[in-house]
Formats: C-alpha cells, sequence, structure tokens
C-alpha cells in the first residue's frame, strides 16, 4: 500500500506543480500587459507645456451661478474649452429642458468628425456612457435630463454640469465657471486593472436610498442611472430604473428596470427588483437598452425607504463568484 501512496503522492504533487507553473505564466503575461499599458499612460501625461495636459482622460466641470434667476427656456452655452486635440468643444445648458416640467437638458457639442466616447452630469445625477459620431455641428445630450431642483445646490444658488471624455488632450482656454482636471495616471490603471478585478463578479446589487422623496421628485418616464460598473469581464455597463414607470409602462404603480451594456455584447442576464426576479434571458446589445417596462410594483419591494436593484450574469467559464455592492444616497 506504501508504494502505491508514494506514487500517488508524487502524481498529485506533479499536476500542483504543472498548475502553479501555468498560473504564474498567466500572472507574468497580465503584469506585462498591465506594464506595458502604464507605460503608455505615463508617457501621454508627463508630456506637460504650458500647464496644460497631454493625452488622458478629463472630467470638464462647468459651475454656473445665480440658478434661481436664469432665463426660462432659453440655452446657456460654457465657455470654450480644447480636449483630446479637439478645439472649441462646449456644453449647452437649458435649465427648462425639454418637455417635462421641472426637468433641465444638457448638450455636449464637439468638433464635426470626431467620435468621442463620454457621459453627461448635472450635479450627482450621470448618465451612462455614451458613444457618439459628431457628424454635423449638433450637440449630443437629452433634452429631459434631470430635475433641476433635485440637483439645485440652495446654499450657494449653484449647479456644477459637465462632462467626462475618455483619452483626452486637455488644453483648456480659460474662462469663467470652467475647470479641466486630468485623471491621475493611478486612476486610469485602476480603470484597465478594473476589468481583470471583477471577472469574478457575476451579481451586481445597486442599492437605492431616499426612495420616497425620489419618487416624488422622479416623473413617469424619467429614470435613474446606477454609476458605470464592470463585471464578468465586460465593462461600461449600466443598470437604467424608473421608479414612477417608463414611457412604455402601462401598469399604475409599476416601475421599469432595463440594462445597458456595449454594442455587441452577449450576455445572459437575470434582473431583480427587490425580490421581483425576471430572467435569465439572453441579450443582445445594440444601441438600446434590455429590460421590462412592466417590472413589479415597486412599493411591495422597498423596504426602510430604499430599494436594491439587481442583475446577475451567467458566466459559464467562470467558477469564481463575487458580488459588487453600489449604492446611492
Amino acid at each position: 500500500g506504501c508504494p502505491s501512496s508514494l506514487r500517488c503522492g508524487l502524481v498529485g504533487m506533479e499536476a500542483l506543480a504543472n498548475r502553479l507553473e501555468t498560473l504564474q505564466a498567466q500572472v507574468e503575461e497580465l503584469s506585462h500587459k498591465l506594464t506595458s499599458e502604464l507605460a503608455q499612460v505615463k508617457a501621454g501625461v508627463t508630456d506637460i507645456k504650458d500647464g496644460l495636459s497631454a493625452p488622458g482622460p478629463a472630467r470638464v466641470e462647468w459651475r454656473i451661478e445665480n440658478v434661481s434667476y436664469l432665463m426660462k427656456e432659453q440655452s446657456m452655452w460654457s465657455p470654450f474649452f480644447d480636449a483630446s486635440g479637439l478645439t472649441d468643444l462646449q456644453l449647452e445648458f437649458n435649465p427648462t429642458g425639454g418637455n417635462m416640467e421641472g426637468y433641465c437638458s444638457l448638450y455636449f457639442w464637439c468638433t464635426p468628425g470626431s467620435t468621442v466616447r463620454y457621459h453627461l452630469f448635472v450635479g450627482d445625477h450621470h448618465r451612462p456612457v455614451e458613444t457618439d459620431e459628431f457628424v454635423n455641428p449638433v450637440g449630443q445630450g437629452h433634452c429631459n435630463f434631470c430635475s433641476l431642483e433635485a440637483e439645485h445646490d440652495r446654499s450657494t444658488d449653484s449647479i456644477t454640469v459637465g462632462v467626462v471624455i475618455e483619452e483626452v488632450i486637455s488644453r483648456p482656454k480659460r474662462g469663467d465657471g470652467i475647470t479641466v482636471t486630468p485623471l491621475s495616471v493611478d486612476s486610469v490603471v485602476a480603470r484597465s486593472l478594473e476589468v481583470q478585478q471583477n471577472m469574478s463578479v457575476t451579481r451586481v446589487e445597486w442599492r437605492i436610498k431616499n426612495m420616497a422623496e425620489r419618487i416624488s421628485r422622479t416623473k413617469h418616464g424619467c429614470s435613474l442611472y446606477s454609476p458605470p460598473f464592470t463585471a464578468g469581464g465586460v465593462k461600461d455597463l449600466c443598470l437604467e430604473f424608473y421608479p414612477n414607470g417608463s414611457a412604455s409602462t402601462k401598469k399604475d404603480g409599476h416601475c421599469a428596470l432595463y440594462m445597458r451594456a456595449p454594442k455587441g455584447a452577449h450576455l445572459n442576464i437575470t434582473i431583480y427588483v427587490g425580490t421581483c426576479k425576471k430572467g435569465p434571458v439572453d441579450a443582445y446589445f445594440e444601441d438600446n437598452a434590455k429590460g421590462l417596462p412592466d417590472f413589479c410594483l415597486l412599493q411591495d419591494q422597498i423596504e426602510d425607504d430604499s430599494v436594491t436593484v439587481a442583475l446577475e450574469l451567467e458566466v459559464p467559464t467562470r467558477s469564481e463568484r463575487s458580488v459588487l455592492h453600489l449604492t446611492t444616497g
């Protein structure tokens, strides 16, 4: 019995050694890749001339003061700014928005002929990442962006709107109210690492607090967006939640829930509002979100003035499974 046991032990040790060798090779390959990416990022952000940044992601903020005295139904234009080698970029803000009372609008005007990956924000309300081709001199954005009152800082009578642009050359022309902040090397590397770090994430839970206030302020047909996230090796995912139903919702008191993913993504998804579950279903993402307009009665799923919206991904090649937690206060 002893020689047989010894042989089994040696075989097991040899298999373990082979496995460790394979894992080490994978780690070295990933390390080499990330080192190369870091070198490229550093090369892009260390060329500083006249206090302006070289290519790299940037967050552009436009602080608008005296909001209470803004002219209604009239657009305001930010000072011009340059980014990503593109000149004369602008933000267009209208305090009264489109056809929904109390909602503001925000548009991003970019150099014609360019394609930009970005997302817009008003206060703490962020839209999901979008990719737009700017063929003509026309702004891209949303006429019913969000509730102006919800994002209005009454203590200073101001509001901050802006755009986050990927891979920019930040060359601002100094103008009142505009601040262009290059993202740090660490943040760029963290975004690259996020895909690897969240490979094992197969469930995302988004907790939305202060639901009573959100329901009263969010009109029918208007949504809340989760922070962008990465899961199962797919980046730029987002959950789109309509507390009072979307434009297609027919049932009273029902909420709507959709998921957004990059164009061309094919995912097996299950979505939740509280304990109410829909799926799994194979979803092919083109230019539209996937979800349901009459998801469930929202009041049945609210607990302690909060609701948890969740997504599960079926990733057959992943044995490890973890949960990513997001919160909107």
